[in-house]
């Protein structure tokens, strides 16, 4: 065992050649580090979810085959046949598979405001059919569309076709830039 005088000599014999900082140099360590605040994120996955089914009727939340249908009064009826046939180019699409509640809804909501134009577009939003959602319904699904129809953005949905996802997608108006 290394007596403790040994282990000063050896330390002062290591730093024998070596200058101080100048004050200017030195990091100012008595900062205070930022307040730690608790993300969404930190919050149990089933309270986000419980507390989103709370605020949504029964009537709102969606199974994992329905399909869905939402048109903004003043929308011309044949704008909706046109996109429930898929006749609209997509702009744009959003795919919210795997995404929580809170982060889906966050993310939708960045992609609506980023997608306003000079035009009408037409996006698809991909939620899935909610097959792995451990509560009543399809959560992603009953989210988009309670979330949609209160975006005043969004001029009318509709479940996609077959080949753009079904009842696990939906195309979406958005409406353009107002100036």
């Amino acid at each position: 065992m290394i007596d403790n005088n040994d282990d000063l000599d050896l330390f002062k014999n290591e730093m024998a050649g070596v200058k101080p900082l100048a004050d200017s140099n030195r990091a100012d360590c008595n900062i205070s580090k930022p307040e730690i605040k608790i993300t969404r994120k930190e919050i149990d996955e089933e309270e986000i979810a419980e507390s989103f089914f709370d605020n949504i009727s029964e009537s709102e939340m969606m199974d994992a085959g329905e399909s869905l249908y939402y048109c903004r009064p003043g929308l011309q009826k044949k704008v909706m046949r046109n996109l429930k046939k898929g006749q609209y180019y997509i702009d744009d699409e959003i795919d919210l598979h795997g995404m929580t509640i809170d982060v889906a809804k966050r993310e939708l909501s960045g992609f609506i405001r980023t997608t306003i134009g000079d035009k009408v577009k037409c996006v698809l939003v991909i939620h899935g059919k909610g097959y792995h959602s451990q509560e009543r319904a399809a959560a992603l699904k009953s989210m988009a569309n309670v979330w949609l129809r209160r975006n005043n953005n969004i001029l009318g949905f509709c479940s996609a076709r077959i080949e753009d996802g079904g009842t696990g997608a939906i195309y979406a108006l958005i409406r353009k830039r107002q100036d």
